[in-house]
């Protein structure tokens, strides 16, 4: 028994000082690094607990308990200590220093939940402006269901970091040179854009919740594949802008580097945001889901983004595609104006290329292709609404 003991001790020990050394060679990890880091940690302590006296319990959900050294382990790899090892803190925003002294990390981890935190909210992780923690969203899934009480976003260090360096910059106007056009760009539209990404936060946060009960037809796997393309498209649409205005006012005195995380935006997001994979974006209007009309800012009908073949059928009775839930979830103007469910006859009037005007160019492919019926359709939505004065008609 003693030398299990020992051999116990000495396999905790060395992986804490395996963990110890990675720190200091990987001080920003990547996704797969911080998972064998979470890993071995959870062994580790689960190692050492089986020397401790006593008995721990935990109770993940109806299908998950654990005792014992089970439990060490579980708590440590799901509530995950690992943050704080391989996490660096932010670095402090500087105040009378010049820009370049606080230049953009790439990225950071968001801080795992404590259980206390998701006791009575959903919390979804976001690693990166791509990363979404599927591991996390699929737990939140298991513990609430489709019946999310609340959301809570973590969004990625990067993001936040671009608005913390768009506030000191307007904080610090006397360092910067302010003869420059671009200046009274910054100056005029800086402190609004902070306030509009904020908002949109809070506005992403709360379709979150409803987002998940209109899919509820949908398998564990599918939604969590859904509520990653929504957070994804959300933190871009958030603080695009605030990126856009940072890079315009680098003649004035403002040293900004675009995190690395970030630079897959630049050029062509399309392929990134819409699941394009490299073809041609096409977008197609979509007038109703279920019989339930489909709104957008400038009344019915909503036009969305995608590849071809999502829009070539016209009408289809599935999503079609998960990134377009995504979409409408984003862009429809009001919540209680958005379907009750997403199962149901998709109907779009017309969809054409992308920057097409629909008239034609070199070849046929590029004219606008209508449903004359769901056109119909459609008008018909668009007399209701101006009949209502612009205001939304019950349907």
């Amino acid at each position: 028994m003693h030398l299990e003991s020992v051999t116990i001790f000495v396999f905790g020990v060395a992986f804490v000082a395996t963990i110890l050394t990675l720190t200091y060679l990987f001080p920003h990890p990547t996704p797969f690094q911080y998972t064998v880091a979470r890993i071995i940690l959870a062994l580790s302590a689960a190692a050492v607990a089986t020397l401790m006296t006593g008995f721990l319990s935990v109770e993940f959900s109806d299908q998950i308990k654990a005792g014992g050294a089970a439990a060490v382990f579980m708590v440590v790899y799901f509530w995950s200590p690992a943050a704080m090892v391989v996490t660096p803190a932010a670095p402090t925003v500087a105040t009378e220093t010049k820009q370049t002294e606080n230049p953009i990390p790439d990225e950071y981890w968001p801080r795992s939940p404590s259980p206390a935190e998701v006791k009575d909210r959903a919390v979804l992780l976001m690693h990166s402006p791509l990363d979404v923690d599927q591991a996390q969203t699929l737990r939140m899934l298991n513990a609430f269901g489709r019946a999310w009480p609340a959301a809570d976003i973590r969004w990625p260090r990067s993001s936040t970091l671009l608005l913390e360096h768009l506030d000191n910059a307007l904080k610090n106007q006397h360092l910067l040179n302010l003869e420059q056009p671009s200046a009274a760009h910054l100056l005029k539209n800086g402190r609004r854009l902070i306030v509009q990404a904020e908002q949109d936060r809070l506005r992403a946060v709360a379709r979150v919740s409803g987002l998940v009960r209109r899919c509820d037809f949908l398998d564990d796997a599918a939604l969590a594949t859904i509520i990653q393309r929504f957070l994804v498209l959300a933190n871009y649409k958030a603080h695009r802008m605030v990126k856009w205005v940072l890079n315009e006012a680098r003649d004035i005195g403002v040293e900004f580097r675009t995190p690395a995380s970030w630079e897959i935006f630049k050029g062509d997001n399309y392929r990134v945001l819409y699941d394009t994979n490299g073809t041609r974006l096409w977008q197609g209007q979509l007038v109703s889901i279920a019989g339930h009309p489909v709104f957008g800012d400038f009344g019915p009908g909503l036009w969305l983004y995608g590849p071809r073949y999502v829009f070539v059928h016209r009408r289809m009775m599935a999503p079609p595609c998960f990134g377009l839930i995504a979409q409408i979830e984003w862009e429809s103007p009001n919540e209680t104006e958005l379907p009750p469910t997403y199962e149901g006859e998709w109907r779009f009037a017309c969809f054409r290329p992308n920057g097409s005007s629909g008239t034609g160019f070199d070849d046929d492919d590029d004219r606008l292709k209508t449903d004359p019926e769901i056109e119909a359709e459609l008008k018909l939505l668009h007399e209701k609404w101006q009949a209502s004065g612009g205001g939304r008609p019950v349907w």
